[in-house]
């Protein structure tokens, strides 16, 4: 359901998972929810545990803000992951919020409402796309820590994850080894 960027069908995904032995998968669809009900419907009549997620569009400047100068604007990746009830609603919330309020090139949230909204939810800092990846790429590890520090705040150490994805690209090189620092540094 992420246009473009994801192409297994979930009875398919549900049937792969059975045979490879797996427990369970997420989704995380970009920006929304579209895929979660098939997903959840195709992997519990197989008896295994879904997980819903979203990888969202956090935007750096309030989502009222619509001023580029005629470029697209800037936004990151980021993984919000449902871990009960609540999340799930927050998640929705999220994704509403997006659509209807912070909709411009891509359905965004910013930090603000995020911490609103963040009750029930794990969060993962994403691909080369997410904020903490891009700082190191930037070359700015203080602001990739700063970074970290907001997501202990706002959900606590043991709810923020720093994601390593190794998929051969030049700049992973770059982000991998200041990735694996910040996941090791203390609380």
């Amino acid at each position: 359901y992420s246009l473009l960027d994801g192409a297994i069908r979930p009875g398919d995904l549900a049937e792969l998972l059975v045979r490879n032995g797996m427990k369970g998968c997420a989704v995380t669809d970009h920006g929304s929810l579209f895929g979660a009900i098939e997903f959840h419907d195709a992997l519990v009549e197989r008896d295994l545990l879904p997980m819903i997620g979203m990888e969202a569009y956090l935007s750096p400047v309030p989502i009222a803000a619509r001023e580029d100068g005629g470029r697209k604007p800037g936004y990151n990746h980021l993984t919000l992951l449902a871990m009960n009830d609540e999340g799930y609603r927050n998640l929705c919330r999220l994704s509403s919020i997006g659509y209807l309020e912070g909709y411009y090139y891509k359905p965004r949230i910013d930090r603000e409402i995020l911490s609103k909204y963040c009750g029930g939810l794990a969060i993962g800092s994403a691909c080369l796309q997410g904020e903490v990846a891009q700082q190191i790429l930037a070359g700015n590890e203080k602001a990739a820590r700063d970074t970290v520090g907001f997501y202990h705040d706002i959900v606590g150490r043991d709810r923020y994850f720093i994601e390593l994805m190794d998929h051969g690209l030049p700049e992973e090189k770059t982000v991998l080894p200041g990735l694996a620092r910040l996941a090791e540094e203390p609380a």
